[in-house]
């Protein structure tokens, strides 16, 4: 990456940074990830069975549950926790996509 595009996306770079903490040890690392890779992971197998549109259904539920959130005392932490979510969920639904786009049509 360039250094002109280095300092237009810089400002990403530490939810970027959050968004795979919470994946590597936060809530779903926890619960189902069992120190496998994403893609051994239900977030992903779930899509392979039901396809992208639960990953983007949860995305939705998390970005909708922020609203709720940011309107409680002190929600401003557990409102990032579920934003990082929801990219999380948008973020395996482009790996998805794009794994399934290279089986497809072999690129």
């Amino acid at each position: 990456m360039s250094q002109k595009n280095d300092t237009i996306t810089a400002p990403l770079d530490e939810i970027f940074a959050a968004c795979k903490e919470q994946v590597a040890s936060g809530k779903g690392a926890e619960r189902h990830g069992n120190n496998q890779p994403i893609t051994e992971q239900p977030i992903y197998t779930g899509a392979q069975i039901f396809g992208p549109s639960a990953l983007l259904f949860q995305s939705w539920k998390k970005t909708a549950e922020t609203v709720r959130l940011l309107e409680m005392d002190n929600g401003y932490e557990r409102a990032l926790r579920e934003i990082y979510g929801a990219i999380n969920y948008l973020a395996v639904a482009a790996l998805f996509i794009k794994e399934k786009k290279e089986v497809e049509t072999g690129s």
